[in-house]
């Protein structure tokens, strides 16, 4: 069956705000000419995530992000598999001169290190762990808005770090479900706690500290990132959609199981907005 363009954008478009509501949210406020082509970029940031997601060999992760290798390598030659991100994705690079081949490999490289990844020993480790693949992804939406400044990139760059440490937090609960540890090995030391607690959902006040403590190392991201100014927004508002999960989390106590913290975020759409009409 023959799909319009029409029809692939709109599902990559319902996919990304199912997906990843934040990222969608913020990138309605870039020109409406790029809108579209940033939904392809998010969309592919969360097919690689999948990729990767809980495979029961490393060695089938692998394949797949070879897989996406080859999509690249066709598309510069100009092919393009029948596949609604694939296709997306050979629209961008057609149309946005900004945005090069190797930006979107670079997404693909920062997924390559989590497939063997363990549980993070330090807070250093996971803010390394979060920023990789959120600042490539970054980092091609920037070129797709065409920023260019060094100043507003770092800035927000830095956005896209604090978003994706907070984030971490918010699907704790998930993670667990699978055995799968977010918080790092020393914070969880430090608090007494075991992965079987946080297996097991048991809300305490150690999990609650714990959880705390990781959350306030994303603040730093968020002051870094100022001055992204209005061209970066799309990406630099982040930040503010980080400080407002770090408020959801101090209404909960910081229990990262309550159902409160992934429900959805109905007033975002108006702060950015009273950001965007202010200038603040």
């Amino acid at each position: 069956m023959t799909v319009s363009v029409n029809e692939r954008r709109e599902r990559v478009r319902l996919l990304v705000r199912q997906r990843d509501p934040a990222r969608y949210t913020c990138s309605l406020f870039a020109p409406a000419d790029k809108r579209q082509q940033l939904f392809g970029l998010i969309a592919f940031h969360h097919e690689l995530a999948q990729a990767v997601d809980r495979v029961s060999e490393p060695m089938l992760a692998h394949i797949r992000l070879a897989w996406w290798r080859e999509v690249l390598t066709e598309i510069a030659g100009g092919e393009c598999r029948r596949h609604d991100v694939v296709e997306s994705l050979a629209a961008l690079l057609k149309a946005n001169s900004g945005v090069a081949s190797s930006a979107l490999s670079a997404m693909i490289d920062a997924r390559e290190d989590e497939v063997e990844a363990t549980q993070p020993a330090d807070i250093e480790a996971y803010t390394k762990a979060a920023r990789r693949p959120a600042e490539a992804l970054a980092a091609a939406m920037l070129d797709c808005l065409q920023v260019s400044a060094p100043e507003a990139r770092q800035a927000a760059l830095a956005a896209a770090t604090a978003w994706a440490m907070a984030g971490q937090l918010q699907s704790l609960g998930f993670h667990a479900q699978y055995a799968e540890m977010v918080l790092p090995s020393d914070v969880m030391a430090r608090h007494d706690l075991t992965p079987q607690e946080i297996i097991g959902g048991t809300d305490s006040d150690p999990l609650r500290a714990a959880v705390a403590e990781v959350l306030a190392a994303a603040v730093p991201w968020m002051t870094k990132a100022r001055g992204h100014g209005r061209q970066a927004r799309a990406v630099g508002y982040l930040a503010i959609m980080a400080g407002r999960l770090q408020k959801r989390f101090q209404a909960v106590g910081h229990n990262p199981f309550d159902g409160r913290l992934i429900a959805p975020d109905t007033g975002a759409l108006f702060a950015l907005s009273w950001r965007a009409w202010t200038g603040r």
